[in-house]
């Protein structure tokens, strides 16, 4: 096996400004079984807290069948329904989110869908991520165990 370098989500998210939600009580997405971390990001006018749902173990598989971030989602400051700029707002600060993580590190599952103008960019950025991290074959790996 191509020995890559290690993947450690805990030390690239909280290393680089993002909480780790490791207490059931204090994860904000109904996605509980995943990794879940959060950051305040500004979108065009105002802060979203964005939540990373990451398939870092072995067990995450199931759902996707790669490692890295599954999905981004978004809580704006109001708990209630949203006007149309509000939903752009949270939609620019998932999108600047995407770009922190990948700025810092941290790979997308295989088949993410970027968003933006740099998407093609984005895309090939996380390839090179996984690689670095040879996650296709920690993930063969992974899946026959």
């Amino acid at each position: 096996m191509k020995k890559g370098k290690p993947f450690n989500t805990l030390k690239i998210m909280t290393g680089n400004a993002w909480e780790w939600l490791c207490y059931d009580k204090d994860k904000l997405s109904e996605a509980d079984e995943y990794t879940q971390y959060k950051a305040v990001f500004l979108g065009n006018t105002y802060s979203s807290t964005v939540i990373a749902i990451i398939s870092d173990l072995p067990d995450h598989l199931q759902l996707d069948g790669h490692y890295g971030v599954l999905w981004l989602e978004a809580i704006y400051e109001y708990g209630r329904a949203h006007s149309y700029d509000e939903l752009r707002d949270m939609q620019s600060a998932i999108m600047v989110a995407e770009k922190n993580l990948l700025t810092i590190g941290m790979p997308f599952t295989k088949n993410y869908r970027f968003h933006g103008r740099n998407a093609a960019n984005m895309k090939r950025r996380n390839e090179r991520l996984r690689r670095l991290y040879n996650l296709d074959e920690k993930e063969r790996m992974d899946d026959k165990s």
